[in-house]
């Protein structure tokens, strides 16, 4: 049934309200948050662009090798290349595709390692090992027996923990065996390289390390961008690697997995950058990790147990009967089940506050005693 403008926009809020929104405060268990009003306003101004025909948007271009460039050089790079890709996923499918170009057919990974991985071994048909973690929830690098056939993942920033591999002692293996080292950074790489810049005592991960191939980093998550964006960083050359004829448009080698890009989303990251610069991702990222720390206090003083201690903006809390206390929460508190190790994941994105949180712990402990 065809509907006026105003009839139309009346059911779009309808939907609207439907969902949940990061500004009620009851979304705590994701690593998403509202953008920032520049750059929604920078995602509107550029919502016709396509950099999958570049030549056509010189200015998203040019902006596109901007966030390369600065996330670059926040990550150690030299010789380094990127492009801003759909999300996480594509980032880690993408690299993984450009290995396999590389000759390589087995893919390793640590429990923590994001299910992307899982489907880009999937599609591409490749062996999967599963490395177990040690007792600190990073992967233990001792089981790793790699061969130059191989593609080793390390995670800085773990979806479920928020911990950092030893990507050092990865790079010891990927160097002595010839294996491929990619890095996940998707949420780490927003918050890492600041609280390094804060003085917290953090392992490195990033193209320091000789052997690191490619580096994935999200702006939808701490960069607090629209959604979906990623950046996959690539040492110079990589991308060749999966390049093919792409004639009728007006660049005729194609090397991203999708076509068409949302590049709004490279117009709304540039626009942050700009925004914010380091000084004020820095603040983003203390104000976190002093919500952060607030969790933590709060949740021992309730005789909760923690499951390791924060690395970042992420607390787990260890829980009984978890599939059941997070459907009791829902949907007044929406969180992440972590099953296997009995406890929830909250992320503090910078939506979240104090207010909330103590409203939560409470909720959590009435709810606790009672299963």
């Amino acid at each position: 049934m065809v509907m006026d403008e105003n009839r139309v926009k009346r059911h779009l809020l309808y939907h609207y309200f439907m969902d949940y929104h990061y500004e009620d405060g009851n979304i705590i268990g994701y690593m998403t948050t509202h953008p920032l009003p520049i750059s929604i306003w920078a995602h509107n101004l550029f919502i016709d662009s396509n950099m999958g025909n570049p030549k056509l948007f010189p200015g998203t271009s040019k902006m596109e090798k901007y966030v390369v460039r600065w996330l670059s050089k926040l990550h150690s790079g030299k010789n380094v290349e990127g492009k801003l890709l759909s999300g996480g996923t594509e980032s880690n499918i993408t690299s993984i595709w450009i290995a396999k170009m590389m000759g390589k057919r087995n893919l390793i990974v640590g429990e923590s390692a994001h299910f992307s991985f899982l489907k880009a071994a999937s599609l591409m048909n490749m062996n999967v090992r599963i490395i177990p973690l040690k007792n600190d929830f990073t992967i233990d690098y001792s089981k790793i027996d790699a061969g130059e056939d191989d593609i080793i993942v390390g995670v800085a920033g773990s979806t479920e923990f928020g911990t950092i591999d030893n990507i050092s002692k990865l790079n010891d293996i990927s160097r002595k065996s010839g294996a491929f080292l990619h890095v996940d950074a998707a949420f780490g790489g927003y918050v890492i390289p600041f609280l390094k810049k804060m003085n917290y005592n953090l392992p490195d991960y990033d193209f320091r390390f000789d052997y690191v191939k490619t580096i994935s980093i999200d702006p939808h998550k701490m960069g607090l961008a629209t959604t979906p964006s990623s950046v996959l960083l690539t040492r110079k050359g990589l991308y060749r690697k999966i390049e093919i004829p792409s004639p009728y448009l007006t660049k005729t080698r194609s090397s991203t997995l999708l076509g068409t890009r949302n590049s709004a989303s490279i117009a709304s990251a540039y626009a942050n950058i700009k925004y914010l610069g380091i000084e004020g991702y820095m603040d983003i990222v203390k104000y976190c990790m002093e919500n952060t720390r607030f969790l933590r206090d709060i949740s021992l003083d309730n005789r909760f147990e923690l499951l390791l201690e924060p690395v970042m903006n992420i607390v787990n809390i260890k829980i009984r009967n978890v599939r059941k206390t997070v459907k009791k929460l829902y949907p007044k508190w929406i969180v992440s089940p972590i099953e296997r190790y009995d406890s929830i994941r909250i992320v503090l994105m910078p939506h979240v506050n104090r207010i909330s949180l103590e409203k939560f712990i409470k909720d959590l402990k009435d709810l606790q005693s009672k299963i």
